[in-house]
């Protein structure tokens, strides 16, 4: 993607920005090293921080879901099917997925007030709670893997979040800085894709002063929410196992969302 804008004479600028600054025909945005870039308009693909966020735009979460996850290295000799497994468990969800250089994800997923009190720092608690599930336990024996393996967690934000527009004056929002959708849907990296060649259509109209393609963009990115909502909605209510544990019921019980 890089060598294509390198072939095409397109500048790419690389920097951390800082604050954006709006003006009747301009968007300024000052960055890190002290220098400004100014734009038309600016896609904002800061992902779940949604940095253009505010008053005028509120970002709504939805839940607390949270990640927690171990990347694990492959011995040399193991075959691992490419698979992604996931499996309910009471507290949540488990997650397993191949990644490149023969690597392994193992993550769990949960409400932030659920999760087990000194896991950030406790191995062994990590590798009991992988041991109580059915399939994941039996997956991590057949690859060999010791879930217990000196390292440390990472953490994430999960949670389900939207935004009622996608355009504040001159900013159209895609990827998750519009809507990050609940991991368990597996859309996020279709809907990033999907929704930055909308917003990159978006502007081209914008700057000949025709919004359709716009409205067209925000009409189906919000009816897209409303679906992955509804869908949401029914694979938590499809586990009727643990229907009386905090984490199941606070989704099968939730209220109707409005975007």
């Amino acid at each position: 993607m890089a060598a294509s804008l390198e072939a095409d004479g397109v500048e790419r600028l690389c920097g951390e920005a800082r604050q954006l600054t709006r003006s009747s025909d301009r968007i300024i945005v000052d960055l890190a090293d002290g220098a400004s870039i100014e734009a038309e308009f600016v896609v904002d693909c800061s992902g779940r921080s949604s940095i253009t966020s505010g008053p005028e735009a509120p970002l709504r979460r939805l839940d607390k879901l949270v990640a927690c996850y171990r990347i694990y290295d492959l011995d040399h000799d193991v075959e691992a099917v490419p698979a992604t497994l996931v499996e309910a468990v009471e507290s949540g969800w488990w997650y397993m997925s191949m990644m490149p250089r023969a690597r392994i994800l193992l993550g769990f997923f949960t409400d932030s007030d659920l999760l087990p009190a000194g896991l950030r720092k406790d191995m062994n608690l990590w590798a009991d709670m992988a041991s109580q599930t059915r399939a994941v336990s039996v997956r991590l024996g057949s690859l060999g893997i010791d879930a217990a393996l000196a390292g440390q967690l990472q953490f994430a934000p999960a949670s389900t979040t939207t935004m009622s527009g996608l355009v504040d004056h001159r900013i159209v929002r895609a990827g998750d800085a519009a809507s990050a959708l609940d991991p368990l849907g597996a859309n996020g990296l279709a809907t990033a894709l999907w929704s930055g060649m909308q917003a990159a259509e978006s502007i081209a109209g914008l700057l000949a002063r025709d919004d359709t393609a716009f409205r067209h963009y925000e009409q189906q990115f919000l009816a897209g929410i409303a679906s992955h909502l509804l869908m949401q909605r029914a694979m938590y209510a499809s586990e009727r196992r643990f229907v009386n544990a905090p984490f199941w019921r606070r989704r099968n019980c939730a209220s109707d969302v409005q975007i």
